[in-house]
């Protein structure tokens, strides 16, 4: 991308967006690969008067900071947040990343970013150590944002990589019950009240297709999002894709899963994903539709025994809780196979 496209389309952004804040993230492969691009137009976007108030974002591997890019990153971390790219222990993020954890400064991201979680990925080669990875990844300092599994990763012998990660999560839940200072982790923190609630699945889950939400390629073009764009899809499909009315909510609605499936108003795939996968933005794989499940059902049992901690010092209950309460008696008794 061109710092001529760059500058053009946060000047769009800036200039027409309806929201009065908005984030501008700069989005890889690497994004410090272009540094002087990213340097450039953040001081062109700071330097002028704007009706509205942004910041940008961008993750990292962090193998690529030099002096030069700490001090101005160290200097703008008010209104520039960098999160980090990190897939646990040594050995772990060694096999997933070429051997680069030792280049990673983490005191740089915990000193500047304390509050700015860590981006995590799950492959097929760190599965049995995904407990210990995690629980390595918050004793260095850091918040997690969520564990994302690896595309085309768990493909064959999923039947035994599925039980390995459901053991995993228990691990978790047992580790975020013994430090209950990491309040609210991402990995288990399901709305599951939504469950109780009629019509809670009946709105999609993202903003791809909606104003506030676009991405804008080296070419200076918008698509939806990232997922839904040259980056990912080919040609063909991403023709298909853009036909469709991506601004209705029932586009994005799997009516089998929403009238079937007690547990679509907190199954939060990405219908990106779903589209490179099934050929359907409403349609999430089999094996997706599973590992989703693992997870609920691990987050039943967290919030279910935090919980029951809390009742025993109240003597009031809240509707939210109630609610949560019914969810997760039913989905102890539909879902116990997990």
């Amino acid at each position: 991308m061109s710092i001529a496209i760059a500058k053009q389309a946060i000047s769009d952004a800036l200039e027409n967006s309806p929201f009065p804040y908005i984030d501008i993230a700069f989005i890889g492969g690497e994004p410090l690969l272009e540094f002087n691009l990213i340097k450039e137009t953040c001081e062109w976007a700071w330097s002028n008067s704007w009706s509205k108030g942004f910041s940008f974002y961008a993750t990292t591997n962090g193998t690529l900071l030099t002096k030069e890019m700490k001090e101005w990153f160290h200097a703008n971390r008010e209104r520039f947040r960098l999160a980090l790219s990190l897939d646990g222990q040594r050995k772990t993020h060694n096999a997933n990343r070429c051997n680069s954890f030792d280049l990673i400064d983490f005191d740089f991201f915990l000193a500047n970013w304390p509050d700015v979680p860590a981006k995590m990925t799950i492959s097929d080669k760190n599965l049995s150590s995904l407990a210990d990875d995690m629980i390595f990844i918050h004793e260095l300092g850091f918040k997690l944002s969520g564990c994302n599994f690896a595309e085309g990763c768990f493909v064959s012998n999923f039947e035994e990589n599925s039980k390995i990660i459901a053991s995993q999560y228990k691990r978790m839940v047992e580790y975020y019950l013994q430090h209950p200072e990491i309040t609210y982790p991402r990995l288990f923190n399901l709305s599951l009240d939504l469950c109780e609630i009629e019509g809670a699945g009946s709105w999609k889950k993202c903003g791809t297709g909606e104003s506030h939400m676009s991405v804008v390629d080296y070419d200076g073009k918008k698509y939806p999002c990232i997922y839904l764009s040259p980056v990912t899809l080919k040609d063909n499909q991403l023709k298909k894709v853009l036909t469709k009315n991506l601004a209705e909510h029932r586009t994005f609605i799997n009516e089998n899963c929403l009238n079937n499936c007690y547990l679509y108003p907190v199954c939060d795939g990405c219908y990106g994903d779903n589209f490179t996968t099934t050929g359907d933005l409403s349609q999430r794989s089999s094996q997706k539709c599973f590992l989703a499940k693992l997870r609920v059902f691990a987050a039943a049992n967290y919030q279910g025994r935090l919980l029951a901690k809390k009742l025993e010092n109240s003597d009031t209950i809240s509707k939210e809780d109630l609610l949560t309460i019914k969810a997760i008696n039913k989905i102890n008794s539909q879902f116990s196979q997990f």
